[in-house]
């Protein structure tokens, strides 16, 4: 003999449990990503000098720590904006959508460059034909 509950499930209660679910999945991973900030700041720095690095960029690991700490730093000018807007890149990628062009265009319709190009130094995006200008 099979055991069934006292009630009936209904769609309107697994739409409740799914909701729960993702919640608590959400819940856990934000716990989980402030854990160990300390280690994850440090890989963000080391991330940005190596990426930075490739493209050419003089500053040493120490410096970008340095540029990103608020401190002066000697070094082209070039080579310290490009760290701080990498790094202004990592704290708005969660922000970006990659299914829509939202935020990639002003009210004038013309590109937000800056946006655009810390995008394409993080992430590879692939624009359809028929949206590029």
């Amino acid at each position: 003999m099979e055991n069934y509950p006292p009630y009936t499930i209904t769609d309107k209660m697994l739409n409740y449990v799914s909701d729960i679910m993702k919640k608590i999945g959400e819940a856990n991973y934000f716990e989980s990503s402030n854990r160990f900030p300390e280690l994850r700041r440090k890989t963000r720095i080391q991330s940005i000098h190596s990426s930075l690095a490739i493209e050419n960029n003089q500053l040493s690991l120490f410096q970008v720590e340095a540029v990103l700490n608020g401190k002066t730093v000697i070094g082209e000018q070039k080579d310290i904006q490009e760290v701080k807007n990498a790094y202004k890149a990592y704290e708005e990628i969660n922000n970006i959508n990659p299914y829509s062009i939202n935020g990639y265009f002003n009210e004038e319709c013309n590109y937000n460059l800056t946006t655009i190009n810390l995008t394409k130094t993080l992430l590879t995006l692939t624009i359809p034909m028929d949206l590029q200008l």
